[in-house]
Parts: structure tokens; sequence; C-alpha cells
């Protein structure tokens, strides 16, 4: 699934794990193009926390704006989506953390514009992840 901002320059994408993986999370990659920098960030080993709840709170999200979704994951990542003056915004983090002699933690956070017309193709991706999860 993606979600891609309203100007065309940012993208985050999600994943089921591809066969023969070693990892049984998603894979979600995050690229932010601000023109004067550019932003990637990928892990893919992601573990949603609260999808089923998230596609029920997304799925009331399209009629009621006062609502705010939100997607919790590893990591502290998540996606959060709410209404802004007259606009629709994804607010997002994606991050890591590896332990090796000590653990480091990453993240890369921000939020971006998305076009109402498109809150139903999300609703139905998100359903379909859940059904992936499911599996």
């Amino acid at each position: 699934m993606k979600i891609t901002s309203a100007d065309n320059v940012s993208l985050i994408t999600i994943q089921p794990p591809k066969e023969g993986s070693n990892y049984t999370g998603f894979e979600v990659v995050i690229l932010a193009d601000l023109v004067h920098g550019q932003f990637v960030a990928n892990n893919k080993d992601v573990h949603f926390l609260n999808l089923d709840t998230f596609v029920g709170e997304f799925d009331n999200f399209i009629s009621d704006r006062s609502l705010t979704p939100r997607l919790t994951a590893t990591y502290d990542t998540f996606l959060e989506f709410k209404k802004s003056d007259n606009s629709l915004i994804c607010k997002y983090s994606l991050g890591d953390a590896f332990s090796g002699r000590k653990i480091t933690r990453h993240c890369q956070s921000g939020e971006f514009t998305i076009e109402q017309e498109c809150l139903l193709e999300l609703f139905r991706g998100f359903k379909a992840l859940l059904a992936q999860q499911r599996l």
C-alpha cells in the first residue's frame, strides 16, 4: 500500500514480508523530498500493535474529521491522520533499534498533506494489511 503526499513529493509504502525473508513484520519505507533535503527511511520488520482497532477508527475518520486515528507499531513507529484547517495531514514516525555493544535507536518523523479523495483507497489498503497480518 502507498500513502502519497498531495504534492507527490513524499511517499510511505507498507508491504508484507517478502517470501523467503527472515523477517515476519511489514516493510515500511518513507521517502520525503523537501527540495533542499531528502530523507529516506526503511525498516523491514515493523509489527503493527493496533491495526484491528485502527482500521475501525480510520473508517470512522472518513466521515468524522474530528477524530485522529493513530496506527502504532514497534520501535516507536506510528501513522496518524488528522484534519488541520481545511487539509488532511498524515503524520508519521519510522523507528528502529539495534542491540550490539550498546543499544542504538534511530527515527525519521514528519508529516505531509494528503488528498481527501484518497481516503477510501487508504481504507482498503489498511484492511488488506489487516488481512495479511492475520495470516
